[in-house]
């Protein structure tokens, strides 16, 4: 699931990038939810995606071929 998506749960989770730290203090994952994570990115000093256009990947034909689509 893609970073910053909500699920189809009851609570309305989100799938939320975590720190090592907050992993370490036990971080509540029912916490991070539709109400909570606008909050939370509001919060931060650092765009999560200044760096997305960085990130040069490639999709191999052989997924291409299994996801049934063209290259």
């Amino acid at each position: 699931i893609a970073p910053y998506s909500p699920r189809a749960r009851d609570g309305a989770p989100v799938a939320v990038p975590i720190t090592w730290e907050e992993l370490a203090h036990g971080i509540d994952p029912l916490a991070l939810n539709t109400a909570s994570v606008p909050r939370r990115l509001a919060m931060l000093t650092v765009d999560p995606w200044k760096d997305i256009y960085k990130v040069k990947q490639a999709i191999t034909a052989a997924t291409w071929k299994a996801v049934g689509g063209k290259p």
